[in-house]
Parts: C-alpha cells; sequence; structure tokens
C-alpha cells in the first residue's frame, strides 16, 4: 500500500469520526432545545463544533491528491449542517450576525469545493488549507 492510500484512508477514518462526534453532538443539543432545557449557548457551541469538524475534513482532503469521495462527502455534510445551525441561531442572533455567518459559510463552501474539488488529477494545496482555516476561525467567531 502506498502512502497516498494509506493517508487517504486514515484521512477518511479520522473525517468519519469527526462527523460521528459532530453529529451525535448536534443531535444532543437539538433534542435538549426542543425539550426547553436548552440555551443559546448549547447552540452556539454546536455550531463551532460544526465549523470545526468542516474545517479538519476540508484541510485533510487539501493537505493530499486524488479523489476521495468520502472526505468529499463529509465535506458537504458538514456544510448543510453548519447551515442548519446558523437558521437555528436566526431566533436569537441579529440579522448581520446571520448574514455575515452565511456569507463566511459560502465562501467556505466556494474554497472548499472549488478547482478540481471531486477530481482523480485534484493536486494537494497548502495556501488553501490555510485561507480554510483563516475564513472557519472567522465563522465560528461570529456567534458569542
Amino acid at each position: 500500500m502506498n502512502a497516498e492510500v494509506a493517508a487517504a484512508l486514515i484521512g477518511g477514518g479520522a473525517g468519519a469520526l469527526m462527523g460521528a462526534l459532530f453529529g451525535a453532538i448536534a443531535t444532543n443539543v437539538v433534542n435538549k432545545l426542543s425539550e426547553g432545557r436548552g440555551d443559546r449557548k448549547a447552540l452556539i457551541q454546536s455550531f463551532r463544533l460544526g465549523v470545526n469538524a468542516m474545517r479538519v475534513d476540508a484541510a485533510m482532503y487539501w493537505d493530499s491528491s486524488g479523489r476521495n469521495e468520502q472526505s468529499e462527502s463529509e465535506i458537504k455534510r458538514h456544510f448543510h449542517r453548519v447551515l442548519a445551525l446558523i437558521d437555528d441561531l436566526r431566533i436569537s442572533s441579529t440579522s448581520i450576525d446571520i448574514d455575515k455567518a452565511n456569507q463566511l459559510n459560502d465562501e467556505f463552501w466556494e474554497v472548499a469545493t472549488g478547482d478540481g474539488f471531486e477530481s482523480v488529477n485534484r493536486l494537494a494545496d497548502p495556501a488553501r488549507v490555510g485561507r480554510l482555516a483563516t475564513i472557519a476561525y472567522q465563522l465560528s467567531s461570529v456567534f458569542k
């Protein structure tokens, strides 16, 4: 097994683990909110965990070359979960914060899924990893 295949398998497993952890935490937060025991802080924590999971999966994806369908799927899944959490935060946030979060989430999506995404010939892009980290940091800081 060559190093790229091993890295892809390890990265895919780590991404799946992050996705499962985020899914479990998000489900717990949503359940608490529906039962009336949750609060804005728990929702923001879930949002930040989702942004971090999205950042980690995108960074692992762009740190390697070639096609990785599992990572591509995880990036898409995290993006949509974060989008749903932004919508959930709409009730207790200003329209300025919601607009900023949507703008940054869209920007993250454009960078994460741009040039070569889902391509067999995709090359690693360390500069993109850095840009994604910056956007994720800004996105995580929108809600206080």
